[in-house]
C-alpha cells in the first residue's frame, strides 16, 4: 500500500513538471524582458478607470503576476493583471478581455495546485475586496456575514472573532475564502458546522446575460438564479461568473480551547500496524 501510495505521487509529481515544462514553450503571452509599450489611459479601452491595472512593465507587475504557488511563479506571465476594487471594475476587466480576446483567470489566493491562478491572458486579482461585515440582524435565526470575494481564511476568522462569530472556513491561514467555497469548502470546523459552502445564504456575482448581451452584477440565492446556486457552492466544475462576495449563516463563539503537543522524533518507532493505529486514536481522544 505505501509503495503505491509513493508511485501515485510520484506520477503526480511527475505530471506537474511536464506540464510545466511542455506551458513554459508556448510563446504567444508576454516573456520576461519583453519590452511592451504601456497604454496611455485614453487607449486603456474598457479598463481606463480602474487604478490596479498591471502590464509587463508596469512597476508591480513581477510581484502582482505570481501565484502563492511558488511552483508556477517561474512561467507566470500574464498579459495583464487587473486588482479589481469593486464589481464595477469586474465588468471592465471581463469587458477588455473580451474586447482584445484573453483568456480570463480569477484569483483569490493563488493557492491552486493544479497552477489554474495564472493566466497568459488577463488574470482578475480579487484580493483587494477583502472587506468582512456582519449584515444587521433580523431578530430570528442566524447571524448573517457578509465577505468580499477577496478575502482569505484568517481575514475571515479574524474579523469574526471579534464579534464573537465564525464561519466553517478552511484551515490553511492564506487560501482564498472564495477558491474553498466554490470547492464546497472542508476545514477544522467542518464536523459541527458542515462545509463552508453549506452555510451560505446569497452570492453576489458578475454573469454574462445572455438575453440582454451585457454583464451584469446578480444576486444568487436558492430561488434566484438557483442553478448558479448549486453551482457555486461545489456543485459542478467550470466557471460561470465572478463571485464578488458572499453572505454566510455564522455561528456564535464563546469559547475556543486549543490544545498543544509535542513529539520527540529521536524516540520514534517503525509503525506497529493495528497498535499504531490505537496509541494514535487514544491520542486524538485525549486531545479533544
Amino acid at each position: 500500500f505505501r509503495m503505491a501510495t509513493l508511485a501515485l505521487r510520484l506520477l503526480g509529481l511527475l505530471a506537474c513538471v511536464c506540464y510545466s515544462i511542455g506551458q513554459s514553450h508556448v510563446r504567444y503571452y508576454p516573456t520576461p524582458g519583453l519590452r511592451i509599450p504601456v497604454p496611455a489611459d485614453s487607449t486603456l479601452g474598457q479598463l481606463s478607470g480602474v487604478s490596479g491595472v498591471f502590464f509587463p512593465v508596469t512597476p508591480g507587475y513581477d510581484e502582482v503576476r505570481k501565484p502563492w504557488q511558488t511552483f508556477y511563479q517561474c512561467n507566470a506571465y500574464p498579459t495583464v493583471v487587473v486588482q479589481a476594487a469593486s464589481p464595477a471594475d469586474v465588468i471592465k476587466a471581463l469587458l477588455y478581455a473580451e474586447d482584445n480576446h484573453l483568456k480570463v483567470t480569477v484569483r483569490n489566493g493563488g493557492h491552486s495546485y493544479a497552477g489554474i491562478s495564472r493566466s497568459y491572458g488577463l488574470v482578475l486579482d480579487m484580493s483587494i475586496m477583502n472587506s468582512t461585515e456582519v449584515l444587521p440582524y433580523a431578530g430570528n435565526g442566524p447571524k448573517l456575514v457578509k465577505v468580499g470575494a477577496g478575502q482569505i481564511n484568517i481575514g475571515a476568522y479574524h474579523q469574526l472573532a471579534m464579534k464573537n462569530l465564525t464561519i466553517p472556513a478552511g484551515g490553511c491561514p492564506s487560501v482564498g475564502i472564495s477558491g474553498l467555497t466554490l470547492g464546497g469548502g472542508f476545514g477544522v470546523l467542518s464536523r459541527k458546522l458542515g462545509l463552508t459552502s453549506d452555510q451560505v445564504e446569497s452570492i453576489e456575482a458578475v454573469v454574462y446575460l445572455s438575453e440582454k448581451k451585457t454583464y451584469e452584477l446578480v444576486t444568487v440565492t436558492a430561488t434566484e438564479y438557483k442553478d448558479l446556486f448549486f453551482a457555486f457552492r461545489g456543485g459542478m466544475g467550470g466557471n460561470y461568473g465572478v463571485v464578488t462576495s458572499w453572505v454566510y449563516r455564522a455561528a456564535p463563539v464563546d469559547m475556543v480551547y486549543t490544545a498543544d503537543f509535542e513529539l520527540d522524533l529521536t524516540k520514534a518507532r517503525p509503525s506497529q500496524g493495528p497498535a499504531s493505529k490505537m496509541n494514535y486514536e487514544k491520542i486524538a481522544l485525549a486531545a479533544q
